[in-house]
């Protein structure tokens, strides 16, 4: 998480891998990784925090001085900056600022039409189609109240979930472990999907890991991924649902 950051900034900051701080911080984070054997691994994050980085500040309406991230700030007397060349990073402002697309659209679209021509030829399976659809929009509806509202991730993620067991998703769940300084989490749950599937070989409920993603994201302010660990449909009491930073390659 560290290296994410690092890059973060160096993104944002653009131009600054010279700076001494900077090279000092990503020695110390190699040495770390090489032993523990995770080079590729930082490598991986340090790049994608930096093109996250390079977004921000892309996207960022930034004006001749330096804009709200940057603007010089009136000297106060007798205090000095201990580090003028290290930023603090902001707390996204709105959801646009984290929101990262996981799949081109044109793909996306290019599936929902196959699948709706698919249940063209049946009218069962188009209203089930319809019906599937109609859901998904419910739980948009509801989420979209859910913006990082809680100064404490944890309420945020709760109250996510919450909204999931009102609409019938999740049948009881239990966030067992959670982390803000490296956003991640471990929840675990009775999904409604798992228990109406019954047994199968692979975890099924990644249209649920879906909606735990948004869920996640507006938890922690930062784009997530949501992996399904254990299920119900291979017999364990519970689906085990593990919430990591996204890699935004």
């Amino acid at each position: 998480m560290e290296a994410l950051r690092l890059g973060f900034e160096v993104g944002f900051r653009g131009q600054i891998e010279s700076l001494e701080w900077v090279r000092s911080r990503y020695q110390e984070l190699e040495s770390e990784a090489s032993r523990l054997g995770l080079i590729d691994d930082l490598i991986q994050k340090y790049e994608a925090g930096k093109r996250f980085g390079k977004k921000r500040r892309l996207f960022s309406a930034l004006s001749a001085e330096g804009g709200f991230i940057f603007q010089k700030k009136r000297a106060v007397p007798g205090i000095e900056e201990s580090n003028p060349d290290r930023i603090n990073l902001p707390r996204p402002v709105s959801l646009h600022d984290i929101i990262f697309p996981r799949v081109p659209s044109k793909d996306a679209i290019e599936v929902l039409a196959n699948i709706m021509k698919l249940a063209e030829k049946s009218e069962k399976l188009r209203e089930k189609v319809d019906l599937a659809f109609a859901y998904f929009a419910d739980a948009h509806d509801r989420l979209t109240c859910l913006m990082q509202s809680h100064s404490d991730p944890a309420e945020t993620l709760t109250e996510g979930l919450q909204i999931l067991a009102d609409l019938g998703w999740l049948r009881g769940f239990d966030v067992t472990e959670i982390d803000p300084d490296r956003r991640s989490a471990i929840v675990d749950a009775e999904s409604a999907i798992a228990l109406l599937i019954g047994q199968a070989k692979e975890p099924l409920c990644k249209p649920l890991c879906v909606i735990l993603e948004s869920i996640g994201t507006r938890a922690f302010g930062f784009p997530i991924s949501v992996r399904e660990s254990r299920c119900i449909c291979q017999g364990d009491r519970k689906c085990r649902f593990v919430f990591s930073p996204r890699s935004l390659r």
